[in-house]
């Protein structure tokens, strides 16, 4: 409900800003799951989470980025310290150096998801859907970026609890309805659909094939791009 006072300070004004354009349809705070920590023991990477907010995300991890280009702005070949940084800096303070990457201390890093859609054509080559993004999302508009991907969010805030919603499976056939076949209300966890993604017609249709195994569904890993220090975890969907 508030910016918490250990965030970046320089933060709020974007989050103050983003809750006045509000407006229910293109612009929403919507629920998501946080870095919390991510912790690597016996082989395997574990992802801890928190709640977050969307728009607590853009205001402090986002905003790495946003702070990182602007030093670049006029000279783009100019080295960057982290001395220049200064959010960027007080993250390795409180994580201890290069253990920022694994631990959300001081900022909202809303966790996602990404997917590539490999096809086997006809002739042994293959092909991605690599669409451009909306001109209309808050980071990188027109960018070509994979489909389907998304933040990884519960359903609702009030589902914030619920062990089910922690779900990458469930969170890529949401995407992959709303994304490709235009499933617009799941963006938002409107309708009985959200409630049972299953039961679309496009995704029935990948889970049949995937028992048929016409289609590889694959957990690819966890990668925290630099730029924004927010672990995206990413997913195969294999033609």
């Amino acid at each position: 409900p508030s910016y918490p006072e250990e965030f970046n300070p320089n933060g709020r004004p974007i989050y103050e800003r983003k809750l006045a354009t509000v407006d229910g349809e293109t612009s929403f705070n919507g629920a998501t799951y946080a870095l919390d920590r991510i912790v690597f023991e016996g082989g395997r990477f574990t992802v801890h989470a928190k709640h977050g907010t969307y728009f607590h995300s853009l205001a402090t991890s986002e905003y790495l980025e946003e702070e990182f280009l602007a030093r670049l702005s006029g000279d783009s070949d100019r080295a960057v310290n982290l001395s220049d940084l200064d959010h960027r800096r007080e993250l390795h303070r409180i994580a201890g150096g290069e253990n920022v990457l694994f631990d959300g201390r001081g900022r909202a890093a809303a966790l996602s998801m990404a997917a590539t859609v490999l096809v086997t054509e006809p002739d042994g080559t293959y092909s991605v859907i690599l669409p451009r993004r909306s001109t209309t999302v808050e980071t990188h508009p027109l960018f070509a970026h994979v489909a389907p991907s998304g933040i990884f969010a519960p359903i609702g805030a009030d589902r914030r609890e619920d062990p089910a919603e922690f779900s990458i499976r469930r969170c890529l056939l949401r995407e992959y309805a709303e994304e490709l076949f235009g499933y617009k209300d799941l963006e938002q966890g409107r309708g009985i659909l959200a409630e049972d993604v299953e039961s679309l017609p496009p995704v029935r249709a990948l889970l049949e094939a995937e028992e048929q195994e016409k289609v590889a569904l694959r957990y690819c890993g966890i990668a925290v791009p630099l730029l924004t220090l927010r672990p995206e975890i990413y997913v195969l969907i294999f033609v």
